[in-house]
């Protein structure tokens, strides 16, 4: 299950090791560990800054402004060199790059199956380096650029009896508290419930394998 965090709740302009404070931490932490005891199976929290890099928004940026300016030397300057117009250029093209490091401009300068392609990729890749792709467990991940959250599972719990709406059950309230700046509640609860679901399926304590419960990733991939 997966979906999109709409608007602009407080939580999404940060860094995801900004934001949840240490008290925050703990409490998702503490609700991993306590998952891990009611089912056998593993689960992880990850939150990123970005599933991506997206390059090309820096350069489509870029290019707008270098033809903006073209357009504006033209206009405003009575017979502009060739070298005036190639420095504006170079200059529109360096603030369009320098522009695109905001992540409230670089959201709009992408679209938005580019963008849940991303995490989706992001996503798996994650799921495969925590190693649930061995194991019934469930990867709980949000990419806070994209504004978007989605639950992998694995095992057992990646078959058609666990059904795409009861995995949607465990987005929807993470996505709801997201957009309000309740980052430590909706992805507390969010465990929880996958918890739930989990133990329907395998109950029973988590083996001994100290797995990260909560990743945070400043970095872009």
């Amino acid at each position: 299950g997966g979906g999109a965090l709409h608007g602009g709740g407080r939580s999404l302009a940060v860094r995801p090791s900004r934001l949840l404070d240490p008290a925050d931490r703990l409490r998702v932490e503490t609700a991993v560990h306590e998952a891990r005891r009611a089912t056998s199976c593993e689960i992880v929290v990850m939150v990123v800054r970005d599933s991506n890099d997206y390059p090309g928004a820096a350069w489509r940026l870029g290019l707008l402004l270098a033809a903006l300016g073209a357009l504006g030397a033209s206009i405003f300057l009575a017979s502009p060199a060739l070298l005036e117009i190639l420095a504006i250029q170079g200059l529109g093209v360096a603030a369009g790059h320098g522009l695109a490091r905001s992540d409230a401009l670089r959201r709009r300068l992408i679209s938005r199956q580019l963008a849940e392609a991303s995490v989706e990729r992001r996503a798996a890749r994650a799921f495969a380096e925590q190693g649930l792709c061995r194991r019934s467990g469930a990867l709980v991940f949000v990419s806070l650029l994209e504004r978007h959250a989605l639950v992998l599972a694995g095992g057992e719990l990646a078959q058609p009896s666990v059904s795409e709406a009861r995995w949607q059950e465990v987005i929807d309230p993470l996505l709801v508290a997201m957009h309000e700046g309740r980052a430590a509640d909706g992805l507390v609860r969010a465990v929880e419930d996958c918890a739930t679901l989990l133990a329907l399926r395998e109950p029973g304590a988590g083996d001994s394998r100290e797995a990260p419960g909560l990743v945070l990733e400043d970095a872009s991939p």
